[in-house]
Order: C-alpha cells, then structure tokens, then sequence
C-alpha cells in the first residue's frame, strides 16, 4: 500500500472533488476545577477534572472520575482524511466540504462509544471521500506507463476494479469505519521493534490480512517505528502495501526500542 501524507491530502482538499473516481456515494473539554486531572485514554474518557486531595494527614487524593469520550485509539489520519474532507452527504446530496462542517463532523466521530454503528454511520461518507483519494495516483508511471484517471480509480485496496461502478468503495470504507487499532495476539513479531517484514507487517497488517488471506502472520497494532502516513497513503491511492510515500524519512534514533519509546532532544 502506498502512504499517503496528511499534509498533502489537506493541501488536495480544495481540488480533489473534481478528480475523484466513480460514483459512490468535540466537544473537547478541558476545564480544570483542581489539581488532578484525569485524561481519557483508549476512546474511554474525558478530560474532566477533579479536585485533588492531596492533604490532610498524608490522605491519597480522591480518584478522578472519567468524564465524556472525547477521543478513541483509532487509526491516524483516517477521521481527518475521510471524514467529510473532500465532500459530505445530507439530505440534499453530497456538497463541499467546509471548516465548520469538518470540525463538527470529526468531534461527533471522537465522541462516539458506539462501535456496532461505527460502520454504518461513517462507512457511507468514507466511502466518498476514498473515490477522491483514489485517484492521487492519475498520471504516475508505475512501471508501465502513466496511468489514466480510469486505470487510477481501479486500482485502490479492495477496489471492484470498475470504476463506474457504485459501490467500489464499499468494502475498504467498512474496514476503515470499524476504527480501532487491531492486534492479531496470535501474531508474530509482537515488540517494538521494526517489523521483519515492514510491507506487509506492522500497521496495518491485520486488515491486510482481512483483505487478503494469508498474507502475513504479523500482530499488526501500531509500532512507533512504523511509517503510517506512507502505509496509508500507499492503501487509498494505488492498492498496494507500499510504493507511494510521502518522501520524508524520520530522522535516525527517534524511534527507540524501550519504553517509553522517546528519543533524546535533537
């Protein structure tokens, strides 16, 4: 799969409607009110603060309460590239997408503790948004020739290979919906480490193995060494594992592999 680079995808935004491919159709708190603070982690909760106890007698504080979800461990760059991005769906049809409307749309996203919907409610307008990122790839020479914007919309993962057909993007727009980070515990290769195969292992490596059976035994989840922008935007733009990157390569040591995985200031 090819990655493809956030900044890009935004900087497409105010054209890529025009080039997409077939058919298819936060609150965010922060108030402090003490000094124990209790942020939400894994999609579980919020940002609600309590106050500290601290005193008295050498007294543990109270334990904070978790407030609203205000985020969810999904997938980077999926509820910015393919949440209303390019265009979003209301009763009138599909528009343009705006600021307020993104904004809205991505903080509703975050919120939302119900992943038997996830699927349901968002793999329609993903859908829409993956018909514009599958055409990135109009006019680059793979090996045999510059593509054309038809030979480009048939070739995303999961595609139906028909670009006029409705639907084509149906199948990758439900796996992207269902956003969690996945983990074969079964797996191999379960460390921090750089994946043995880094194209077909490491992120991404169970919904690849979705997709296509058997085509890795990896754990999958997500490594900090792991390259997901390029991996991503290798996915939406040509189908493949690898091959469309974004040309910026992290700088050597910032991944080490000890917890807590940080690298010294540079």
């Amino acid at each position: 799969m090819r990655n493809f680079k956030l900044v890009s995808v935004l900087l497409l935004s105010a054209v890529g409607v025009l080039a997409a491919c077939g058919d298819d159709t936060g609150t965010t708190g922060n108030t402090t009110t003490g000094s124990t603070t209790s942020t939400g982690g894994n999609g579980t909760g919020g940002n609600t603060t309590s106050a500290g106890g601290g005193g008295g007698g050498g007294g543990l504080p109270t334990p904070p309460e978790l407030g609203a979800q205000i985020d969810r461990m999904g997938r980077p760059a999926v509820n910015t590239a393919l949440n209303d991005t390019f265009v979003y769906a209301d009763a009138d049809g599909a528009h343009v997408s705006n600021t307020t409307q993104r904004a809205a749309s991505e903080d509703t996203y975050n919120e939302d503790s119900a992943p038997n919907g996830w699927i349901m409610k968002y793999g329609p307008t993903m859908a829409i948004q993956l018909a514009v990122l599958d055409s990135l790839d109009t006019g680059l020479d793979l090996g045999n020739g510059e593509l054309t914007n038809a030979q480009a919309c048939s070739n995303q993962l999961a595609s139906c290979k028909d670009s006029t057909m409705t639907g084509c993007y149906a199948t990758l727009s439900s796996v992207l919906a269902a956003d969690r980070l996945w983990v074969d515990t079964n797996g191999v290769n379960c460390a921090a480490s750089a994946p043995t195969d880094p194209v077909l292992g490491g992120y991404l490596a169970v919904e690849i193995n979705f997709l296509n059976p058997g085509a890795n035994t990896d754990c999958g989840g997500r490594r900090p060494v792991d390259d997901v922008i390029d991996k991503t935007y290798s996915a939406v733009a040509i189908g493949a594992p690898a091959g469309f990157g974004d040309n910026i390569a992290a700088p050597a040591g910032l991944h080490p592999e000890a917890f807590p995985y940080l690298a010294p200031p540079h």
